[in-house]
């Protein structure tokens, strides 16, 4: 499920505020895609619903479950992802297995700065999460170095 927002910090509060500007875990991007019910698009009606990919495999097809359950539109099945952030550069397919999406959203998770970027790159070349996982974990700073110059995508 969605996670719960923290509403016990204060605008008004500058304890939190300092906390957030030296946490830098606070500035983490979300990585999710919006999952659309396609019998009620279908309609002319928007159903879906923002979920997190970086979850379990099991919570997102609950996720996608619940959505299809509560749409508008009786006995609604089937779904399509139309929306996604943080994935960087690479591209989500519209039909994309949850597991597929789950690993690349992982290793977007581990490598921020570059993950989407070398999987857009080894996906023009047929390659797969592992190979850029090895790339990445072999050959991190030629790989910054690259993103930094402009030498990658």
């Amino acid at each position: 499920m969605n996670k719960p927002i923290d509403k016990t910090a204060k605008k008004s509060d500058p304890s939190a505020k300092s906390a957030k500007k030296s946490d830098p875990s606070a500035k983490k991007r979300e990585i999710r895609f919006y999952v659309a019910c396609l019998a009620a698009y279908n309609r002319g009606r928007l159903h879906g619903v923002w979920i997190d990919a970086t979850q379990e495999l099991d919570e997102i097809q609950e996720q996608v479950n619940v959505m299809l359950k509560e749409s508008p539109e009786p006995d609604a099945e089937e779904w399509a992802i139309h929306d996604y952030e943080g994935f960087g550069s690479y591209c989500v397919s519209e039909y994309p297995e949850f597991e597929e999406l789950h690993l690349v959203a992982s290793f977007i998770e581990e490598y921020p700065k570059i993950g989407g970027e070398l999987l857009n790159y080894f996906g023009q070349f047929g390659g797969t999460v592992d190979e850029a996982k090895e790339a990445a974990d072999e050959h991190y700073f030629e790989i910054r170095l690259l993103q930094v110059t402009g030498g990658l995508c």
